[in-house]
């Protein structure tokens, strides 16, 4: 039986919080099998638009009393993929927290590329990954919790990553590497403290073989990023996509 309330991810995740593809496989396994909670309502709704997000085809099953509202299971189709989502908000003190788990399942870059800019080529290929977020209210700067996500091979979308990805990630190889280059390999994985997204890794790269032709990482140092930054650069991207918008700075 699914127990309300409760983030699905957390009774997988070990002692050091750390997020890897195995576990992926294991909570999509689980979340596929999972009983909801008898007296649970459900609620099915076609589409969802906010900002650059559309989800469809929303199912979720939550419960409530006057203490919390728990979704027990939550999946919708996101940018040519699927999302699964649990967890739960509390209600009370300075706006109540929440707890809450995502997977994400086969998501187009390319999807996401266009809702941002039309006009822009930044970078294609499909990802799964994994997020747990915790957090107080609505405020950005409470948000805790690890992250990891990797590029997978498909014949949906290719792999590659335009100009305009590499111009705005201050990538070297954009001077030499013409429009778009192939990628094989892509990796992002990091934690969230205090409304500050740091990246452990950050890897883009291409082998032939055997021969890395490239490769974009994060800078060891300046690795950081706010959230309140991030939303910022996103909205800007999306509104001034005519222009190319402004670059990401990490700190």
């Amino acid at each position: 039986k699914g127990q309300a309330g409760k983030n699905a991810l957390a009774s997988l995740v070990n002692d050091k919080l750390t997020l890897d593809r195995d576990l992926y496989k294991e909570y999509l396994r689980t979340f596929k099998e999972q009983d909801t909670e008898d007296g649970a309502d459900h609620i099915m709704i076609d589409e969802i638009e906010y900002g650059i997000l559309r989800f469809d085809n929303v199912d979720c099953a939550l419960t409530a009393d006057t203490e919390k509202l728990a979704i027990e299971k939550l999946s919708a189709d996101i940018f040519g993929g699927r999302i699964y989502s649990s967890g739960d908000l509390r209600f009370g003190g300075s706006g109540g927290s929440y707890n809450f788990s995502f997977l994400f399942n086969d998501i187009s870059l390319d999807a996401i590329s266009k809702r941002l800019s039309p006009t822009e080529e930044y970078i294609t290929g499909r990802v799964n990954g994994l997020v747990w977020l915790t957090g107080e209210g609505g405020e950005l700067g409470t948000i805790d919790g690890p992250f990891e996500f990797w590029s997978v091979s498909s014949q949906k979308e290719q792999r590659s990553i335009g100009k305009a990805l590499l111009d705005k990630l201050g990538a070297k190889e954009r001077f030499i590497l013409g429009s778009s280059r192939s990628y094989d390999n892509g990796e992002i994985s990091g934690y969230i403290n205090d409304g500050v997204i740091t990246f452990k890794k950050f890897n883009i790269s291409n082998s032939v073989l055997g021969i890395k032709n490239l490769s974009i990482q994060a800078d060891p140092v300046k690795n950081s990023i706010s959230i309140s930054h991030l939303v910022s650069v996103i909205r800007e991207i999306a509104r001034r996509s005519q222009s190319g918008g402004p670059t990401i700075e990490t700190q």
